[in-house]
Parts: C-alpha cells; structure tokens; sequence
C-alpha cells in the first residue's frame, strides 16, 4: 500500500509521525503532509523530492500569500498524491471540499479521520456541507463507539462507511520506563513544587474548549483549608492565544493557591516530570473524543475528574476507572477527592495495566492496517 496522510495542525505532528512510523515497520509505503507548514515526512527513509525544497523557497517569499498560497497548496497536494492510492484526512477542515472531487476523479481512495472538534465544533450549515463529501469518501474512522452513536445522529446514512481506530500513544512506552515507586517526589523537585503539596492539573492544553475560567471559579469556591494544601498546574503548552493565557494567568492569580501556568515547547521527556509530578487531573473542556493527553495522566495514576458530557465510556468499557463530575457538583467531588485521594488512587490501581494494553501501539496498529487494507481492495 502507498498511503499519503494530510494534516494541518502543527499539534498534531507527533501523532501522525508515530503512525506514520509504524505503518513504515509493516513495509508499506507512507508519507505525511502538513499542508499549513509544507512540512513533508517520509517514513520509509527515502529524500524528499527536490521540487518540495524548492516550495520551501517559493513560500517563503512575503508576495506569496492569499489565493497564490491556496493554488500552491492545492497543486502540491495533488502533485503528491499522484504516488499514492490511498489518502488519509486527518482533520475534515473546509480546505479539502475542493480537494476531494478531484481526488476521486484520478482514482484516488480517499478516508477522513475525523479528530472530534471537525465534527463537534461546526455548525450546521458546515455538517451539510461535510455529508456532500462524506458520500464521496470510501471510509469515515472515528475514534470509539460512543463517537460512533454521536456521529449517525447527524449521519445516519453512513453507517456502512465507519470504523473505528484510536492512536496508539508513545508516551505511554517512555512513561513505562520511568516510573518508579519515588519518581512522583523526584518530579516535583525536578519542576519546583513543594513536596507536600496535592497537584491538580486543570486542562490538557490551552485551547479556550477547556474552560479554564470556569474550572478555576470552581476552584476557587473550595475551603481555604484545602487550598493550603494544594498547587494547580495549568498546562497551555499549545492551543491557546496570548490573549486568553493572559487572561487564564490574571484569573490563577487571584486564587490564593500556588499555581504554574505551563506555556512553550517542551519534549516528551520534559513535559514527563509534570504529567507525572501531577496527583488529580480535571477536565471539562466541551467536548473531546479519546484524548491521548488523559490517557498518559491516568497511566500516571492520576485520580481523573471528567465532565460527565465527555465520551469517555471506551475508558469504562476497559475497566479504566474515573469520576465523572457535572458542573453543578464539580465543587463538591473535587473536594472529596483531595481529601481521599490515595482511596480513588486505589480503585484506579490497574489503570496503568488497562490503558497500556487500550492505547500502545502495539496493540492498534492492526487495526489501522486492517482499515487501510480494506479501502484498497474495495
């Protein structure tokens, strides 16, 4: 199989990378394609064409922009796709509606892998547009069945096109090797917080979907005898406009809780210490399909608090244990929490077991394979 896989959030580098790496291991021929940056990714190892390089240069002229940049960007995408028979979306953005027609007319298999804010964070005008190309494309992949009901609620008429597929997450195999019995202390050093201090991590990423504000005002409504006790991380490592960390950090500020705001690039062995370092994880962002973010703070048997609106039933069918929390109690459990902590910590025990054995890639490569192998004999 030749498979070409088209993305545009810089984000979403790292995931497309490591799929793109373990199709490459079963011999299939696979390149990635970010159509926002240009970058261009092969995983076979082999050069990059020259006429990508010379791309690099034409873009980087300032008079390259507007509907020049979009014709340059459409003619590469199809220039690429000529050494491919299978093209994989990821992320159905409105860039592809022009795309995917043509696409179809040169012969082209085509599967969109909706992400979850391309299918929850659209209008409806935007969801008819999608159903016009979705019965054009050969196969719909989601990321669970919970998704999978959402999804024919809009979609009813395309049920015979879905399946399902999560990423594998490599951060779960570099977790695995470093955690130990202490390293929970040894992080905390390593990132400056005081040792007897429970971590709550409030968010994944910086992205305004995470409602931060109002996590915090729930927060804030906590005893003061519990917030002696407790220091806030609030990852905004990517996601976020100035704008609103600005306005995150004004609104930490004011909590009289120790807090960090976590903002810039950082490797995965960095951002480790602070995964790890973490006790309680919240999230009630509006919506999310199966975050690989969460995935790696359970596997650091951190207590997860997730809005009950969230589906995360995938997590419950492979026995992962969390509280689901709405909005009017939110205060209450968290306050229940911190105070038994090391109880929920326990009847989440095998969560690291479980979440291992849903999410490395070891275990979801064949499905990814089994998917794209029946798109090409379809």
């Amino acid at each position: 199989m030749r498979i070409l896989l088209l993305y545009e959030y810089f984000n979403h580098n790292q995931l497309l990378d490591n799929l793109g790496k373990e199709i490459a291991k079963t011999n299939n021929f696979v390149s990635s394609f970010n159509i926002v940056k240009f970058r261009y990714t092969n995983y076979n190892k082999e050069n990059k064409p020259i006429w990508i390089l010379l791309l690099h240069i034409l873009i980087a002229i300032p008079k390259v922009r507007g509907g020049l940049l979009r014709w340059i960007r459409k003619w590469t995408i199809l220039k690429l796709a000529d050494s491919y028979n299978i093209i994989d979306i990821h992320y159905f953005s409105v860039f592809y509606d022009e795309l995917i027609p043509i696409l179809k007319a040169r012969g082209k298999k085509i599967k969109i892998t909706v992400w979850g804010s391309d299918f929850y964070r659209v209008d409806q005008k935007r969801k008819e547009e999608q159903r016009l190309l979705y019965r054009q494309v050969d196969i719909i992949q989601l990321e669970t069945e919970q998704v999978k009901d959402q999804f024919l609620q809009d979609f009813p008429e395309f049920k015979a096109k879905i399946r399902i597929a999560h990423f594998g997450n490599i951060q779960l195999t570099h977790l695995d090797k470093v955690l130990n019995d202490n390293c929970k202390m040894e992080c905390k050093q390593n990132i400056g917080i005081p040792l007897d201090k429970l971590v709550i991590t409030c968010g994944t990423n910086g992205s305004i979907g995470h409602q931060h504000e109002l996590l915090l005002n729930k927060i804030s409504e906590l005893p003061q005898q519990l917030k002696d006790n407790i220091f806030l991380l609030i990852p905004m490592n990517y996601g976020g406009s100035a704008e609103y960390i600005k306005l995150v950090i004004k609104k930490a500020s004011k909590l009289n809780i120790p807090y960090k705001v976590i903002t810039g690039f950082m490797s995965t062995k960095e951002f480790s210490n602070y995964i790890i370092a973490s006790d309680i994880i919240i999230t009630i962002q509006i919506s999310d399909t199966f975050s690989a973010a969460i995935q790696e703070y359970l596997f650091a048997s951190n207590v997860l608090l997730a809005g009950k609106w969230l589906p995360y039933q995938v997590f419950t069918d492979n026995n992962v244990y969390f509280k689901i929390v709405d909005l009017e109690n939110l205060e209450d459990t968290l306050k229940d929490t911190i105070l038994s902590v090391d109880r929920y910590r326990q009847l989440g025990v095998n969560n690291p077991v479980n979440i291992f054995k849903l999410s490395s890639w070891s275990g979801v490569i064949e499905n990814w394979l089994s998917i794209y192998n029946e798109i090409k004999i379809a």
